[in-house]
């Protein structure tokens, strides 16, 4: 009688032959009592040749035929205990680790003690706990998707217009949601419709002054969202940002030149009853402006550092301004030009 338990040892590790030897005899055996309880031969159980081929399959890694040759073993002999042991060892290196373990029981159902019991029993372990990582990994993967399609959904509804055309994208590909043309006819017509929206609203803003309207709006019409392609009318409203800016950039310059002005005027003149270092009569000191704002000054061009130039003689030497025609004398004329309204950049300097 051949029990052709030979292929059994080769596959049932294949990655350790000496692990598989030891398990040799008690194969063997198990071969020799399935056979006598049966009272036929083994190759009457299984063809040897699709034993064999399934053997050689698994033995070389190409699971995938290897289960399709042991379910057909099984399918012939549903009693095989060792066929529906290595059935479930091919599922589970499939990746199919629920019929991995509906295998593994049959073949503990069939043989529930000895070594292959022992085998099955470690094995059927070993692929639940793959099973449930499975399932909890699926389970957060659905989750996770969920989550995305309700927050797309949420932002479509609140006007996002990426949000609808994914959206639109994705029910008309069914990616992650089902296959539905006429949900993804309706976000792109929304998305279309809210593109004109947000034209008209950026025209107005343009319409009002707002530079960075204009600039969007110049946009649109290059591209045509939201409004008719258009490139003259996008080069008019690039030309009046650009326009837009330089003006705001003038008055800025005018506001602060303005406000370094102001900052620049005296304060009302005080009176000093003490007598000069040189005993000439008291005289009117004005108070300045703090060190801060002369500094500021200090950086202008032109007209502005004169001022500075006085301002600068009047807080660190008023004693000599005292005398007549001294700087003091030109600080107290500037001011009452600033006062009149005059401008004072015509005051010469000595």
């Amino acid at each position: 009688m051949n029990f052709k338990s030979n292929q059994f040892l080769a596959i049932d590790d294949n990655r350790n032959t000496g692990r598989a030897m030891k398990y040799f005899p008690r194969i063997a055996m198990m071969l020799v009592i399935l056979a006598g309880t049966l009272g036929t031969p083994l190759a009457a159980i299984a063809d040897e040749a699709d034993i064999d081929a399934a053997a050689k399959a698994f033995k070389n890694g190409d699971y995938a035929d290897a289960e399709v040759m042991f379910q057909k073993i099984v399918d012939a002999d549903p009693k095989n205990a060792f066929a529906w042991h290595f059935l479930g060892q091919s599922l589970a290196k499939n990746g199919r680790y629920e019929a991995a373990i509906n295998a593994y029981s049959k073949s503990l159902e069939i043989q529930p003690t000895g070594g292959l019991a022992d085998r099955s029993h470690k094995f059927l372990a070993e692929t639940q706990a793959k099973l449930d990582a499975q399932r909890q990994a699926a389970a957060k993967a659905e989750k996770d998707r969920r989550d995305r399609i309700i927050a797309l959904t949420a932002a479509a509804n609140s006007g996002d217009i990426s949000a609808m055309q994914n959206l639109a994208a994705r029910y008309a590909s069914g990616n992650e949601v089902p296959l539905d043309p006429a949900q993804a006819a309706a976000w792109h017509d929304k998305a279309a419709a809210q593109e004109i929206k947000n034209a008209a609203a950026d025209l107005q803003s343009a319409e009002s002054g707002n530079i960075d309207a204009m600039r969007k709006i110049a946009d649109r019409y290059d591209d045509g969202q939201g409004v008719e392609k258009d490139l003259a009318k996008a080069q008019e409203w690039r030309n009046r940002a650009t326009a837009a800016e330089k003006k705001k950039a003038a008055d800025a310059r005018e506001a602060a030149l303005r406000k370094q002005r102001e900052d620049f005027k005296f304060m009302p003149m005080v009176s000093s009853s003490s007598r000069d270092w040189d005993g000439s009569s008291s005289i009117f000191l004005p108070i300045v402006s703090p060190i801060a704002s002369l500094s500021d000054l200090l950086s202008l061009p032109s007209k502005t550092t004169d001022y500075a130039k006085i301002a600068n003689d009047a807080a660190y030497g008023p004693s000599k301004f005292a005398k007549p025609g001294s700087m003091i004398a030109k600080a107290a004329d500037f001011q009452h030009q600033l006062k009149s309204g005059e401008s004072g950049a015509g005051i010469a300097l000595e």
